[in-house]
C-alpha cells in the first residue's frame, strides 16, 4: 500500500474565545508496522497550556490508538484510547484518563451498527470515575437506538470500595418494568459486564462465595500468572483460589472457574463439618451429635434426620473418600498429552464432577441473565463478542465482499 507523504501545516490564527489555537498538524507519517501516525498540537488557556494529540492508524487507515497529552493549570492530563472493529459495522473503544499519573476515569464503549444506512444502533457504554482512595462511582447504559427517535435503554449505577467489591448498585429503564430490573440486580453480572477481566473477577467473587456457601471461610480470589507449561488455568489452595486471567477470553468462563474452585472449598468445608460423625462411625454417640445438631436448628422431630442434613452427610462421605484417594491433575500440558489415562481418572472423580456442575450452573446463570436483558431490549448479541470474534467477523465480512468465501450460517450466533 502506498502511503501519503507527511504533510505539516502550521496555523497562525488568533485564539478562539475559549483560549484555543491550532499550532500544527503532521498527517500520515509512516510507522514501522505499515500504518500511519497523525500528530496535532494545540495551544490552550491563551498560551499557558499545550495539548498534543497523537493518533495511530493501521495499513487500511483505520484508527487503532490515540493519546491526548494536555498540560494545563490542573497539571498533566493523559488519555489513552484503544479502538477495535470497524466504524461501519462494529466498534469498541476503551479509554483511560489519568491526572498527574493517577487514574481518574475509564470508559468502555461498544457499538453495533445496522448494515442498513441510517438503521439501528445498539450500544453499551460504561464510565468509571476513580477517587483518590481508589473507590469508584460508575454509570452504564445498555441502549437500542433506531430511526425516528426510538431509544430504549437500561441504566445502571454502582460504587465499589478500594478492593473492588460493591458498596452500592441501582438499575432503571425507560422500557422494562422495575420488578424485572430488580431480578437482574440480584446478581453482579449486569453491573460488571463491561469491566476489565481483573475488575470483573473482584466484583463477582463475593457473589460466587455466597452461591457456594463459603463466604465464612475468608477465601481470597486472585489473578496469578501461571507457567505456560502448567496443566490448567486455575488452582485452589485453602484458603486461596487463583486464576490466570490471561488465559480467559470470556467472562462466562471466569464465572465458571471461580465457582468450580470455590465448590472444592465447600467440599472440604462439608467434610470438616461432619468429621466427628465419621470418627464416631455411626454409633449411639454419633446419633447424639445429630440430635443436638437438629435441636440447634430448631427442628421439631429431634430424632429424625432432616433431609438437607442427610444429603449433606451423604455428600460429605463421598467427598471424604475421594479426597483420601484423590488423583491429581498432571502438572504440565506435556504430561497430560503423555498420560491421557491419568487426566481421565482425574476428570471422572466425584469431587471434580461436582465442581464442574457447580461451575457450569453458575456460567449458565450469567449467560442467561445477559441474554434475557439483550432480548428484552432488542440489542444485538454481537455486543458480547470478544476481541477474537470481532476480528474473525471482520475477516469473513471482507472476504465475502471479495468473493473468497461462502458464508456459513450460525457461526456467530
Amino acid at each position: 500500500m502506498s502511503l501519503i507523504n507527511s504533510a505539516i501545516k502550521t496555523v497562525a490564527k488568533p485564539y478562539t474565545s475559549k483560549g484555543y489555537r491550532l499550532l500544527s498538524k503532521s498527517l500520515n507519517i509512516p510507522t514501522s508496522n505499515n500504518g500511519t501516525m497523525d500528530i496535532v498540537e494545540i495551544a490552550s488557556e491563551f498560551g499557558k497550556g499545550h495539548t498534543t494529540i497523537t493518533s495511530f492508524k493501521d495499513e487500511e487507515g483505520k484508527l487503532v490508538q490515540r493519546t491526548i497529552d494536555k498540560i494545563c493549570s490542573k497539571g498533566h492530563i493523559h488519555t489513552f484510547s484503544e479502538f477495535e472493529g470497524n466504524v461501519t459495522t462494529q466498534r469498541r473503544k476503551i479509554s483511560r484518563t489519568s491526572v498527574n499519573g493517577k487514574l481518574t476515569q475509564e470508559t468502555i464503549t461498544k457499538n453495533v451498527y445496522s448494515p442498513d444506512k441510517g438503521g439501528k444502533l445498539d450500544r453499551e457504554y460504561l464510565t468509571i470515575n476513580y477517587s483518590p482512595n481508589k473507590t469508584t462511582n460508575e454509570v452504564q447504559y445498555f441502549e437500542s437506538r433506531a430511526p425516528h427517535g426510538v431509544h430504549n435503554y437500561v441504566k445502571t449505577t454502582a460504587s465499589r470500595n478500594s478492593v473492588g467489591e460493591y458498596t452500592h448498585t441501582a438499575i432503571e429503564s425507560n422500557t422494562l418494568p422495575q420488578a424485572e430490573l430488580d431480578k437482574y440486580a440480584q446478581t453482579p453480572y449486569v453491573f460488571s459486564k463491561n469491566y476489565s477481566k481483573e475488575d470483573f473477577l473482584k466484583a463477582v467473587a463475593p457473589y460466587a462465595k455466597e452461591k457456594q456457601n463459603v463466604s465464612d471461610l475468608g477465601i481470597k480470589v486472585v489473578n496469578e500468572k501461571l507457567p505456560e507449561t502448567f496443566g490448567g488455568v486455575s488452582y485452589g489452595e485453602r484458603p486461596r483460589v487463583a486464576l490466570d486471567l490471561e488465559k480467559y477470553a470470556n467472562n462466562d468462563d471466569i464465572v465458571d472457574t471461580i465457582n468450580h474452585e470455590l465448590r472444592h472449598q465447600y467440599q472440604h468445608k462439608l467434610v470438616s463439618k461432619y468429621r466427628k460423625y465419621f470418627i464416631l462411625g455411626g454409633n449411639k454417640e454419633c446419633d447424639s451429635v445429630f440430635t443436638t445438631l437438629l435441636k440447634t436448628l430448631g427442628l421439631k422431630k429431634s430424632t429424625t434426620m432432616a433431609p438437607e442434613i442427610a444429603e449433606e452427610k451423604r455428600l460429605a462421605g463421598i467427598f471424604r473418600d475421594n479426597f483420601k484417594h484423590h488423583k491429581d491433575l498432571p502438572k504440565t500440558n506435556a504430561e497430560i498429552k503423555k498420560h491421557p489415562e491419568a487426566y481421565e481418572a482425574y476428570w471422572n472423580q466425584p469431587v471434580e464432577v461436582d465442581a464442574r456442575n457447580a461451575g457450569e450452573k453458575a456460567k449458565d446463570e450469567y449467560k442467561n441473565i445477559l441474554a434475557i436483558l439483550a432480548e428484552r431490549l432488542g440489542i444485538s448479541s454481537k455486543l458480547n463478542w470478544n476481541k477474537g470474534q470481532i476480528a474473525m467477523y471482520e475477516f469473513i465480512t471482507n472476504a465475502e465482499k471479495e468473493g473468497n468465501v461462502v458464508k456459513v450460517g450460525g457461526l456467530f450466533s
